[in-house]
């Protein structure tokens, strides 16, 4: 008969404490990471699908606006009385015209137009693409816009004459008579880069978005060496479902894809541009989109760890400690036995051992359960990162210039004043409030020489320090959710009468923000001590701004201005000033 394996105590121990430890904190961490996976991805396709929306959209609108114009051009030159094939040579045979021709190629997004007669003579203007296949896109656009159909070709890239890539279409409209006969055509090469663009500033982080047309040919992409391959996308899993469904349909998808010659399991999605068959894609590398999730459970893994070695200490301890009470309950479990007096009772309260060990789980379950919450409080944390980086950034720009100690703060001050004075919303004046605590921003650019310089600067340090608005705005570009800010930083120095830099903006062309924070910059520094310059007392501050309304300031923002003056709101903003020099 075999031995009968007898356990000790301090196995039980081992055994029970060690379950006890991990099974509860392991399911827990499963189901915790399998929940905020799936959240993580629903929140990365509902960002995918915000993307592709935009994109789709903007695709959409772009040619049709641009279709729309040429369809107008068309009706205009026929309300113009350009409605038969004798006037419409008579049109084109107009040197002037060129001129004409030039003013519809001014905002940058037709490359070249012509104007043709049925005989293919006509008049052109814009870059001059030697490209045989492009010839040949207008080529086919000339044959059927003559015989009165509307033309869009296919998606054509190419290298304009300063080397960049030129993503274009072709398109083409009938010119006709005033019976609707066609007599010529207008044809233009039509500009994707600002669609280009969107897709760039969409794709970060690893998310890739991409354009392909209605032959699964990449068109549009943030990869300039991809897209001059014009390479086709048929074999990726994601445009091959969009193609399966005929091009007019969206839908999101796990796949596996070739990166680097690894198989990669990705997560995508597609929508399809209205009219066009062409299909606007994102996609993301599972573990790029689960990476943050990842080192969470990683750490929770540690916790589960330290746990277990936490609970074989405590049953060693414990064993020897408890041995003695149990085997003392155990003999007076047995002499209850034997004197059949079931009278008596066990007091499981004296089992000070076993509550302990109960309060050492209940105390571990507690710094678990802490920990737990502490990794909820980061996503707030990351949120106050952002507003903290910024002041970190203003207090790195006064570290440099201690002349202006505390002068972007009064500027963020002083332009919340006058946009509250305008009657800009709460959100308006968040956003004026960065982006004038940011306006200096660019000084970290400058060499320390020539903002520590004690007197005023000669005009080549001057042309340098002018620099600062434009550098300001490129560092900041880099973070998307201050793109409605940067105005105020890039322009804050234009004046209302274009004698300002850094582009000689004039008038409403100048962002209301810039407006506002260039008022509030120049009121600081006049009223501000510098090493060359005495500070004005603040009336006579406001006494030069309104000199300079209408040539440096927007008038309208003057008045805002002098009305919180006169109600006493920068009384406050000078003895701060007052107090910082001291």
């Amino acid at each position: 008969m075999a031995k009968k394996i007898r356990l000790s105590i301090l196995h039980y121990l081992l055994i029970i404490l060690t379950l006890i430890s991990i099974i509860p904190l392991t399911i827990t961490v499963y189901k915790m990471t399998n929940t905020y996976k799936q959240h993580i991805l629903n929140k990365e396709l509902e960002l995918q699908f915000s993307i592709l929306d935009n994109v789709a959209s903007s695709i959409n609108y772009y040619l049709t606006s641009h279709r729309n114009r040429l369809n107008d051009l068309a009706s205009s030159l026929r309300i113009a009385g350009i409605y038969d094939t004798e006037k419409l040579n008579i049109f084109l045979k107009n040197i002037a015209q060129e001129q004409f021709l030039n003013e519809l190629l001014k905002n940058g997004q037709w490359t070249s137009v012509i104007f043709f007669n049925n005989n293919a003579e006509g008049i052109r203007a814009g870059e001059n693409i030697g490209d045989a296949t492009l010839q040949q896109l207008m080529q086919n656009a000339f044959v059927l816009a003559t015989r009165g159909t509307d033309y869009i070709s296919d998606p054509y890239l190419t290298r304009s004459a300063n080397g960049k890539i030129l993503p274009l279409l072709v398109l083409g409209i009938p010119l006709t008579d005033s019976n609707r006969t066609p007599i010529g055509a207008i044809i233009v090469t039509l500009n994707m880069q600002p669609i280009l663009n969107t897709i760039i500033g969409k794709t970060m982080e690893g998310r890739r978005v991409f354009v392909v047309d209605d032959k699964g040919f990449l068109f549009l992409d943030a990869d300039e060496e991809a897209l001059l391959q014009h390479k086709s996308m048929a074999n990726n899993e994601l445009v091959k479902d969009f193609r399966t469904k005929g091009g007019r349909l969206s839908n999101v998808m796990k796949y596996e894809d070739t990166i680097g010659g690894k198989k990669v399991e990705m997560l995508g999605s597609y929508k399809a541009v209205p009219d066009y068959n062409w299909g606007v894609f994102a996609q993301i590398e599972t573990s790029l989109a689960l990476a943050d999730i990842q080192r969470t459970v990683n750490t929770a893994m540690k916790w589960v760890a330290i746990s277990a070695l936490i609970a074989l200490l405590l049953a060693v301890f414990f064993a020897r400690e408890t041995s003695s009470p149990i085997r003392s309950l155990a003999g007076f479990a047995m002499s209850m036995a034997k004197e059949r007096n079931f009278n008596k009772k066990i007091d499981v309260r004296s089992t000070y051992e076993i509550e302990q060990l109960a309060t050492t789980f209940n105390l571990m379950t507690d710094e678990i359960s802490n920990y737990i919450l502490s990794l909820k409080k980061a996503a707030e944390e990351n949120r106050q990162l952002f507003l903290n980086g910024i002041k970190m950034l203003v207090a790195a720009i006064d570290a440099k210039d201690p002349y202006t100690k505390g002068h972007s703060e009064r500027v963020m001050a002083i332009s919340s004043i006058i946009a509250r004075y305008l009657n800009f919303t709460q959100v308006e004046i968040d956003k004026i409030e960065i982006s004038a605590l940011l306006h200096d921003v660019g000084k970290i650019g400058i060499d320390d020489r020539i903002l520590q310089k004690p007197e005023a600067l000669n005009e080549e340090e001057y042309e340098i320090m002018k620099t600062h608005p434009e550098k300001g705005a490129k560092i900041m570009s880099q973070i998307p959710q201050l793109k409605e800010m940067l105005a105020g930083m890039h322009y804050h120095h234009e004046f209302w009468d274009g004698s300002g830099y850094p582009l000689k903006l004039k008038g409403e062309t100048i962002p209301i923000i810039a407006r506002i924070i260039g008022l509030a910059d120049t009121f600081d520094a006049m009223t501000t001590e510098r090493p060359y310059q005495a500070a004005m007392k603040q009336e006579k501050a406001v006494e030069r701004i309104m000199q300079f309304s209408n040539t440096r300031f927007d008038p309208k923002v003057v008045k805002a201005f002098v009305n919180a003056y006169q109600h006493g709101e920068f009384g406050n903003i000078l003895k701060n000033s007052l107090a910082q020099k001291t």
